[in-house]
């Protein structure tokens, strides 16, 4: 993945353009690709100077849209430790409809990831007396 460009490069860009300089001889001269060069003019010209500074809110993880629902089938889950991820879907489903929970194999993550889920009893095998 490439690397963000300076404020102060990305200002350059901008002021070769506004001088009469082409894209294309902008991106020769300072090496960038001719796509990031009309990129940064676009958002010059929407925004201004202030459009030219990153766009840290568009960095990380997004919360998944699911967030809400997950924490109401985690709920559940608490209250009925004997339920398992398609029936609490199902319920889940009933409640807020298909397009808004999440499928039930992410609930069995969640159920794991919140340390819900039952640990399989451990089978002793004992020897015959002979």
């Amino acid at each position: 993945m490439g690397q963000a460009l300076s404020l102060a490069l990305r200002e350059q860009i901008v002021q070769l353009h506004q001088t009469g300089k082409r894209f294309t001889e902008i991106s020769r001269e300072l090496d960038i690709p001719y796509s990031t060069i009309r990129q940064i003019w676009g958002r010059f010209k929407e925004k201004g100077l202030a459009g030219l500074g990153a766009d840290y809110q568009n960095c990380g993880r997004k919360e998944s849209p699911y967030e809400a629902v997950k924490r109401v089938g985690l709920w559940l889950r608490r209250l009925h430790p004997n339920w398992g991820a398609p029936y609490i879907r199902m319920i889940l489903v009933d409640r807020y409809g298909e397009e808004a929970v999440p499928s039930a194999r992410t609930l069995q993550y969640a159920f794991k990831q919140a340390g819900l889920n039952k640990l399989r009893p451990v089978r002793v095998v004992r020897e015959k007396k002979s």
